[in-house]
């Protein structure tokens, strides 16, 4: 999500997609009937040796083609066949992907995975229902599927659970906006909402309950997660939520200029000017999708490039329509008391910055002459500039508890590390928490700090890969969580049974899965695990804000306060020019 993403061009495997070597046969492979069409699938084996049956490349919504282009998901009433091969996965949406650097994927990508411990059975006998996980993935909503080269689950279908990975348009393509045009913004997000719509509507005869689905994802996914909370359109839809490294309340999510950067690239794209309908009609018209991706970069601000927030097209609030999802800022959503009443967890990772380092790395001496790029857009300070006297003071003082008022240089990474960290992602997550536990006392909050650094974190492997000098940073990077979540089929990484990392991973899987089926992730009736995760106390106003948290490590604690003396640092300033740390200027 930042522009180190642009560089992370690191390893390319040849097979990033399995597609299964043998003729399937209908008799014998799981078959599921549903109110479009038969689906097949095939039965596979969990690591455990159990089997469970996956069913790929499901389309849960007309394809976006043609006039249907940047506009809301329409409901699918028919599969193209009556009898649908879903035993590998279909098109992901169009974009460059960030580790081969080759453009993948098409315009017809709004397909979901279904993963069930379960074979198919009559839905009509009684039997009981397993939870159900809907992932949203992440990448800045410019890159990235919820496809098995990422996220194969079998790890959390082992503990038996159904797991549902799902496709939406990426950017421009689900978040161009011209309201007088007819598009809103927000396809994307919409799309997302379809497939929890159809997950309601059919995962039952997978094995999953409609009752109890719990929506998670991470970064860009995790922002998706914290809007559709806020919605009323999309949470009838889903009983509890995980966000990893994002929120509704991070800085990095909301578009702030949404037409703008839709007529921006029609002009890079030779549009010579006109309404936003000439402007629709011109962008419909486009043939080359690369050519949406080619020019991401020219539609960014000034203080967006120097700032380093290279998400040009994203989530927006929409003028009030029928199908709107967010038509009033994350922030006044989050301050109406009790309008969350879900079981929550969130977290984020210890060096989340790691992953900016491999751009940072190129340019110190920029960030020298002005650190005052990393004042956060939320604090009430102008800053669109280098040369503004506020910005200068501010940045002074970041240096100084930083970097210890020294120049800023390739010496100083790990410290430079900790600042992204907080800037993109730690800042955002704690204001999260203290708002939901003092607005929301009834939705109990569980939140982390993923900071184990060991075999599995592939993110940061990846990155040292790139430019060894990163080794010196310890802890995790952003995303590095994922693998101890998801089986990574793009690099073979063998888990050892009584391996540490094995054993953090088993313990996440457990944990994440307790909270999907019982809204805790340390129930009572769990003896297996090695801590007991407790939430987060409610506060109210006037009443100091603790923040009870599990960190995730070699060995899990329960602790408060993550990174408590460089949060103090920000709520001080987030006091003296805010007048309070639940105050941003978002």
């Amino acid at each position: 999500m930042i522009n180190a993403i642009r560089n992370f061009n690191i390893v390319c495997v040849s097979k990033r997609f399995v597609l299964f070597g043998r003729m399937i046969s209908s008799q014998s492979s799981p078959q599921i009937t549903l109110n479009q069409g038969t689906v097949i699938g095939v039965e596979e084996k969990l690591p455990n040796g159990n089997a469970y049956y996956t069913y790929k490349g499901i389309p849960y919504a007309e394809p976006p083609l043609g006039k249907l282009r940047f506009k809301d998901p329409i409901p699918l009433s028919k599969f193209s066949e009556n009898i649908l091969d879903c035993t590998k996965e279909r098109d992901v949406s169009h974009h460059k992907d960030l580790v081969s650097a080759e453009y993948v994927g098409s315009e017809n990508c709004l397909h979901l995975n279904v993963y069930s411990p379960l074979p198919p059975r009559d839905s009509s006998i009684n039997t009981s229902k397993l939870a159900v996980l809907v992932w949203i993935h992440g990448g800045a909503f410019m890159s990235g599927s919820g496809n098995t080269d990422y996220y194969s689950p079998e790890y959390l279908v082992q503990e038996n659970v159904v797991v549902v990975t799902l496709n939406y348009r990426l950017g421009v393509l689900g978040f161009l906006c011209l309201p007088e045009a007819g598009v809103p913004g927000n396809a994307g997000l919409k799309d997302q909402l379809e497939a929890l719509k159809w997950v309601n509507r059919n995962i039952s005869k997978f094995g999953g309950d409609a009752s109890n689905v719990t929506l998670f994802g991470e970064s860009a996914g995790a922002g998706s997660v914290g809007l559709h909370m806020l919605s009323d359109k999309s949470r009838k839809y889903f009983h509890k939520a995980i966000c990893q490294s994002g929120s509704s309340l991070h800085e990095w999510l909301i578009q702030p200029d949404p037409v703008g950067k839709s007529k921006r690239i029609a002009e890079l794209l030779g549009f010579e000017g006109g309404s936003q309908t000439e402007t629709l009609d011109y962008l419909q018209g486009v043939e080359d999708l690369n050519g949406f991706q080619k020019h991401f970069g020219n539609v960014l601000s000034a203080d967006e490039k120097r700032r380093g927030l290279p998400l040009c097209f994203k989530p927006c609030i929409e003028i009030d329509t029928p199908n709107a999802i967010l038509t009033k800022s994350p922030l006044e959503l989050m301050n109406r008391p009790n309008s969350v009443q879900i079981p929550v967890m969130i977290g984020y990772n210890s060096a989340e910055g790691i992953i900016t380092l491999l751009d940072i790395y190129k340019k110190f001496d920029a960030y020298d002459k002005d650190i005052g790029r990393m004042i956060p857009r939320s604090l009430n300070v102008p800053n669109d500039s280098s040369s503004q006297p506020e910005s200068l003071k501010l940045a002074e003082l970041i240096r100084k508890f930083y970097f210890d008022g020294q120049t800023i240089s390739k010496e100083l990474l790990s410290e430079m590390s900790d600042l992204q960290t907080d800037y993109h992602f730690a800042i955002g997550a704690q204001l999260y928490a203290e708002m939901h536990c003092r607005r929301h006392p009834n939705s109990p909050l569980y939140f982390y700090r993923f900071a184990y650094d060991g075999k599995l974190n592939m993110f940061k492997k990846l990155l040292i890969v790139r430019q060894k000098a990163l080794k010196q940073v310890k802890g995790a990077c952003h995303g590095d969580e994922l693998f101890y979540l998801f089986n990574l089929k793009i690099v073979d990484i063998e888990r050892l049974e009584k391996s540490v990392s094995t054993r953090v991973a088993s313990e996440m899987c457990k944990m994440w899965t307790n909270f999907a089926k019982y809204g805790e992730p340390t129930p009572s009736t769990e003896t297996s695990l090695s801590v007991k995760w407790d939430p987060v106390q409610p506060a109210k106003d006037g009443e100091k804000f603790v923040l009870d948290y599990l960190e995730i490590d070699e060995r899990s604690r329960m602790l408060t306060d993550p990174d408590n003396d460089r949060i103090t640092f920000w709520r001080n300033l987030y006091e003296k020019w805010n007048g309070g740390f639940l105050k941003p200027k978002l």
